[in-house]
């Protein structure tokens, strides 16, 4: 758009979905990296964490997008990043959220929700890099390392974490 907005949408059922990426990002432990948040009330990914995640950049290809949000979101870089074959859809069923009213609507994006795709990686290092404002996230400040076994994962995540472990 002549605003600079340029995350890529698919059309599904006549209607746009907004095109995003997640990462489990696994320590030499097993563990994985998660921002737990308000275990009473479920996020708008219908869960109770969060994971590095983000809308996919023009031009940038799924693996790339990936490792752009460990990096601006949990200040890490991965290894061994791997497409877990693993997507959802989230459909926000007339619940938009306020960015989305704010800053897409006025250039013609309704999107209706999100198909993400899921990762999973090796923790490698700290990431020292520049990121750029719109980027930065608090959610390496909240999110911690948390054994596989402590948190009821939504079955697309159980799922990739069965992919890496095996």
């Amino acid at each position: 758009s002549p605003e600079g907005i340029d995350n890529p949408y698919i059309i599904y059922d006549n209607k746009q979905y907004r095109v995003r990426v997640e990462t489990l990002i696994f320590d030499k432990h097993g563990d994985v990296l998660v921002e737990m948040q308000d275990p009473k009330k479920l996020n708008k990914y219908g869960t109770n964490y969060k994971l590095p995640g983000g809308g996919l950049d023009k031009g940038k290809k799924l693996d790339e997008q990936a490792e752009a949000e460990c990096n601006e979101e949990a200040l890490v870089v991965t290894k061994n990043r791997s497409y877990t074959g693993m997507t959802y859809f989230q459909n926000y069923e007339g619940k938009y959220p306020e960015w989305q009213k704010k800053k897409l609507w006025p250039v013609g994006l309704k999107y209706e929700g999100s198909l993400t795709f899921i990762f999973v990686a090796e923790y490698d290092k700290k990431y020292t890099g520049h990121i750029d404002d719109v980027d930065k996230d608090d959610f390496y400040q909240k999110a911690k390392y948390v054994g596989v076994d402590t948190i009821d994962w939504r079955a697309e995540h159980a799922e990739a974490i069965d992919f890496y472990s095996n």
